[in-house]
């Protein structure tokens, strides 16, 4: 095949997947994706916090936990931290009701998600609503319980090299002198 070919065939080979991209309700499934996610988040959040505030038996282990949550949230969506931050100062009490609907708000990024993926792999039977909502709602249990076993995970981690580096302290004196720079974290 000589390099013009190559070149024809390529540049067809893109033309075809614009042709059928634009086509698609693929930027469309995309969109609502991204929508329902930036219109989910606070709810899920607040869920999250509300939560860890009912496990959290003491005030001072609350803020030590959600502080440890914030130090890991982006610093780019401002608005959001800033209405979580407010929220962590005063501890968040949600009733059934004020569960049902925060739930009931964090299960749309999941539907779009559900309803994307079914058109992509062509799935033509359509569940009913209640099933279709049941599915989202496992996956808002699923997405908490990765976010918990992250948050886990990422402690075990910061104890396991604390101990690990105090052991190494304890051993070799002349690493005291590398101990300031080693542990200080730049400041955001």
């Amino acid at each position: 095949m000589t390099p013009t070919e190559e070149l024809r065939l390529t540049g067809r080979a893109a033309w075809r997947g614009l042709v059928e991209l634009v086509n698609s309700n693929d930027l469309t499934h995309a969109a609502s994706i991204a929508y329902y996610a930036l219109l989910s988040l606070f709810p899920f959040l607040l869920l999250i916090i509300s939560l860890l505030g009912s496990i959290t038996a003491s005030e001072e282990q609350r803020l030590a936990v959600l502080t440890f949550v914030f130090r890991y949230f982006p610093t780019r969506l401002d608005f959001v931290a800033s209405q979580l931050d407010a929220f962590r100062q005063t501890r968040l009490q949600v009733g059934v009701a004020g569960s049902l609907a925060l739930i009931w708000s964090s299960l749309g990024v999941f539907g779009a998600i559900t309803s994307a993926v079914n058109e992509a792999w062509g799935v033509e039977k359509q569940r009913s609503f209640l099933r279709h909502r049941m599915v989202s709602f496992l996956m808002l249990v699923a997405a908490g319980l990765v976010m918990v076993v992250g948050l886990i995970l990422v402690t075990a981690i910061q104890v396991a090299e604390a101990s690990w580096f105090g052991a190494m302290l304890l051993r070799f004196a002349w690493l005291q002198a590398v101990r300031p720079s080693a542990t200080s974290r730049p400041s955001s």
